[in-house]
């Protein structure tokens, strides 16, 4: 069992914490056939492996951690068929929202944050709050102005 430290519970029951999740949340998730959604690692792994020849500059990022780095890299390298490759490995699949997916908005945090390029959380907390979460983009112009 978890010994959680008592000003963490604390702020978690006033709602004063934010919650990081990211593809290791999602990598709980299936889809129909059994298959969960790639880390990370993974996708970017196996999206430098559909280039016919790779930038010693990617391989360095990815060997030393930097995968959102990679995955700027990679995006502008696959350029047109950057889009259809995620959707591919993350929209089509059609995952299901794990057991994690509910104890994440069980704990009724205002503020989660997704890295994913999946969207099992955000659509199983709309699912769940009868569509009354709210999804704001880092680009959004009034994410300032939401209040819960």
């Amino acid at each position: 069992m978890i010994d959680w430290p008592r000003t963490l519970v604390d702020k978690i029951a006033r709602r004063n914490i934010v919650i990081l999740i990211g593809s290791g949340v999602s990598a709980n998730s299936i889809d129909s056939d059994g298959n969960r959604p790639p880390t990370w690692f993974n996708f970017l792994k196996e999206a430098k492996g559909m280039l016919p020849s790779c930038p010693s500059y990617l391989t360095r990022a990815l060997n030393q951690y930097r995968y959102l780095e990679a995955c700027e890299y990679l995006k502008k390298i696959h350029d047109d068929k950057w889009i259809e490759l995620v959707k591919d490995k993350f929209y089509r699949p059609n995952y299901k929202p794990a057991d994690i997916h509910s104890s994440i908005f069980d704990l009724d945090s205002r503020i989660v944050c997704s890295l994913n390029f999946d969207r099992i959380y955000d659509t199983h907390a709309i699912s769940k709050s009868d569509g009354t979460y709210i999804i704001k983009n880092y680009w959004d112009d009034d994410i300032g102005a939401i209040t819960s």
